[in-house]
């Protein structure tokens, strides 16, 4: 079952790659590289944890230490994906916090995580593997909150700002609108069942 998603995740950053290349005309801007970056960093993880599966104990620490530096780029990626498009639907003085928020949450439980982690694989790492095991799910309970927040100020401002758009372009502009909030409501719901 666990092949199947990994599968499904390489498959889907392979395709969002060739789309992304596609789609951005100007290769720039905070949307661009956060894209990328996340869309790279799943796929290379998604072949790093394939190989793990049928690794060489020699072999595992050069093979965790990639995935040290793909997880939290696909993670932190995953976030600012989402925090690029609030220009959109509000005025960037009001969400500078959140970006903040992304900083601060990102050290504070990532930087620690990738320490633990790289110790963890190493021979002599048994004694870190049962704080891995606890600082992993604070970890992942951390980024789902903060993508909650990030998506609910997405949601609340596009309810909230684009009104016009609804009253402007009339069914088609609802239709856009629900489709962004359902978008990230789905987001948020895969975050509370991660957790």
């Amino acid at each position: 079952l666990l092949a199947c998603f990994v599968a499904v995740a390489a498959f889907g950053s392979l395709e969002l790659l060739l789309l992304i290349f596609d789609f951005f005309k100007r290769r720039r801007g905070l949307y661009f590289w956060s894209l990328l970056l996340s869309t790279l960093a799943t796929l290379i993880f998604t072949i790093v944890i394939t190989l793990l599966w049928f690794a060489v104990p020699q072999a595992r620490f050069g093979l965790v230490f990639v995935i040290v530096i793909c997880y939290p780029t696909l993670n932190v990626g995953n976030t600012l994906v989402i925090y690029s498009r609030l220009h959109l639907v509000t005025s960037a003085r009001k969400i500078r916090w959140l970006f903040w928020m992304i900083v601060i949450s990102s050290v504070v439980f990532l930087l620690p995580q990738a320490i633990i982690v790289t110790i963890s694989a190493s021979p002599d790492g048994e004694h870190v593997r049962d704080l891995y095991r606890v600082f992993e799910k604070l970890s992942v309970t951390a980024t789902c909150v903060r993508e909650m927040i990030v998506g609910g100020v997405f949601v609340w401002a596009t309810a909230r700002n684009l009104k016009p758009l609804i009253v402007i372009k009339g069914r088609e502009g609802r239709k856009m609108v629900i489709y962004l909030i359902i978008a990230t409501t789905m987001m948020v719901v895969t975050d509370i069942i991660i957790v």
